[in-house]
């Protein structure tokens, strides 16, 4: 059975749900399609269950909104210091520094998407 996400849009992201961190509808659209096919496929295999009205598409909004703000903390990752010179003085870290955060980042990113999911539907054990 096919989810019809008929609520995963910008105007019940932004009115019913009240959150604005996605700016416009482009955006939120341009997250849309790869977040219904991971919650759809989680669904078919039987790893999740809705827990009140709306959950799945509640779900979805919420993981739109953590990849969008996990894709500007990824692309922020170039603003990471390795360097530094104060005077005569110079400090230079390893290049690695901007590859660790955005890899923290990404853990981080993980965990917040599955709270969200957590949050609006059971989650249940192995492929049924």
């Amino acid at each position: 059975m096919a989810l019809s996400f008929e609520n995963v849009n910008y105007t019940y992201y932004s009115n019913t749900l009240g959150r604005a961190e996605v700016p416009d509808e482009a955006t939120f659209n341009n997250y849309a399609f790869a977040t219904k096919a991971f919650i759809q496929s989680l669904y078919d295999d039987g790893l999740i269950l809705e827990r009140a009205a709306n959950g799945y598409d509640n779900a979805a909004c919420m993981l739109i909104e953590e990849a969008y703000k996990a894709d500007q903390a990824e692309a922020g990752s170039g603003n990471i210091d390795t360097s530094e010179s104060i005077g005569s003085y110079s400090h230079s870290m390893s290049a690695k520094a901007a590859e660790i955060a955005v890899e923290i980042n990404a853990k981080s990113a993980d965990q917040k998407r599955y709270n969200w999911l957590k949050i609006y539907c059971h989650i249940l054990g192995g492929v049924k």
